[in-house]
C-alpha cells in the first residue's frame, strides 16, 4: 500500500510567525522566549537532515517539534525538541543537561539525573527527553519531561518519590513521562490508565487526597464535549497525572488527547472558546494564534494534541492543553514533503 504523505511541510517560519503574533500583547516575555528557543532548538537548526527536521517529531500529531501549552489564565508555554530527528533518543537526556545550563538554571539533583537514566536505559525509548518553557512578566521556569520505557517505573518512583506517597502514585497507572522543574524541584508523573473505566479517575483523586474536588473536576471534564465524556474517554486509554512539590500533591489532572474528545481541529478551537467564553477563562492568545482554523481545512493532520483537566486544593478546576503553530497562511500539516 503507498504511504499517503501531507502535502504541506512546515518549518521554522510557522514558529517565528506565532511568536510575532504573541509579541503584540506580551513583547518582554516573547523576547526571553526567543533567547531560549534559540538555545533549546540548536540541534533541530543544525540537524544533517533538513529537509524533515521541522516536521519529524512524535511531540505533535504534525511531526512539528515545538507544541504552545495554553492555561486558562493566558500563560503562554512550550515544550520543544532538543535534537533533529537523526539523533537517537537515549542521547537526548544530556542534550537536555547541557542546554539547562547554558540558559543558567539551577541544575537538577544529580540522584535524579541518575535515577531518570537508569529508568531510560531498562527499555526503547521512542522520544527521550523534551524541555519546556514558560516565560511570565518577571521570571522564567523551565521543566524536563523525560520519557519512562516500560520496566523503569519502579527504582524512578522510590528515588523521585517518598515512601509514604508510593502505594497512591503507583495506582494511577503506567508511568510514561516524568516532568522536572529546574530550580523549584516540583515532579509532575503522567501515567496511562489500563482501563478504560473512567471510574478511576475519582479513585486516584481519593487516593491522592483531592476525594473532596472530584465532582467539580469530573463535571468541568463532562461539560468540555458536546458528547458525553465518559462514552468518549472509553474509546481509547487515558492518562491520570499529578504534580508533587516538597513530597506533598499540589495539582491533580486527567489527560486525553484533544482530537478524540474534541474533533477535528475547527471544532476543538471553537469548543475550546465556547467552553472560556462560560467559565470566564482567557484564551485571547490562543484564539489569536489559531484563527487560521476557523474555516474548514483539507488538512488531514491535527494541530492540537493532548488536553488536560486540572484541579488542586485550592482552585477550581481548569483546562490546559497543547497545540503545534500554524503557518502564516493557516497550514496545519507537516510530515514528509
Amino acid at each position: 500500500m503507498a504511504l499517503a504523505l501531507p502535502a504541506v511541510a512546515l518549518d521554522e517560519a510557522a514558529l517565528e510567525h506565532a511568536l510575532d503574533i504573541v509579541a503584540k500583547t506580551q513583547p518582554e516575555p516573547v523576547e526571553r522566549a526567543r533567547a531560549a528557543l534559540d538555545v533549546i532548538l540548536d540541534g533541530v537548526r543544525r540537524s544533517p537532515w533538513s529537509d524533515v527536521a521541522w516536521c519529524a517529531s512524535a511531540l505533535s500529531p504534525n511531526g512539528y517539534p515545538v507544541q504552545f501549552v495554553v492555561d486558562v489564565g493566558g500563560n503562554l508555554g512550550y515544550v520543544a525538541e532538543l535534537a533533529g530527528p537523526q539523533e537517537a533518543a537515549a542521547g537526548k537526556l544530556a542534550r537536555a543537561l547541557e542546554v539547562l545550563d547554558e540558559l543558567g538554571t539551577p541544575p537538577l539533583p544529580h540522584a535524579w539525573v541518575n535515577a531518570v537514566g537508569a529508568a531510560q536505559r531498562s527499555g526503547e525509548l521512542r522520544s527521550g527527553t523534551w524541555l519546556g518553557g514558560s516565560h511570565g512578566a518577571e521570571c522564567d521556569e523551565y521543566t524536563l519531561y523525560f520519557e519512562v520505557p516500560p520496566g523503569g517505573e519502579a527504582e524512578l518512583l522510590h528515588a523521585l518519590m517518598p515512601a509514604a506517597l508510593l502505594p497512591s502514585v503507583s495506582g494511577l497507572g503506567r508511568l510514561e513521562t516524568v516532568g522536572i522543574e529546574a530550580g523549584t524541584g516540583r515532579i509532575e508523573l503522567y501515567c496511562a490508565c489500563e482501563s478504560t473505566d473512567a471510574r478511576l479517575i475519582g479513585t486516584g483523586m481519593i487516593r491522592l487526597g483531592f476525594g473532596d474536588r472530584a465532582d467539580d473536576l469530573i463535571s468541568l471534564i463532562e461539560r468540555t464535549p458536546m458528547r458525553p465524556a465518559s462514552l468518549l474517554l472509553q474509546r481509547g486509554s487515558f492518562g491520570l497525572a499529578v504534580s508533587i512539590v516538597e513530597a506533598r500533591p499540589e495539582c491533580f489532572m486527567v489527560v486525553a488527547p484533544a482530537r478524540r474528545m474534541l474533533g477535528r481541529d475547527r471544532d476543538t478551537r471553537r469548543r475550546l472558546l465556547e467552553l472560556a467564553g462560560a467559565e470566564g477563562w482567557d484564551l485571547s492568545t490562543y484564539a489569536a494564534l489559531t484563527r487560521g482554523l476557523e474555516g474548514d481545512s483539507p488538512h488531514r493532520v491535527s494541530v492540537h494534541g493532548l488536553l488536560a483537566w486540572t484541579v488542586a486544593a485550592d482552585s477550581p478546576p481548569a483546562i490546559r492543553f497543547a497545540f503545534a503553530p500554524l503557518a502564516k497562511d493557516g497550514a496545519t500539516e507537516g510530515g514528509l514533503p
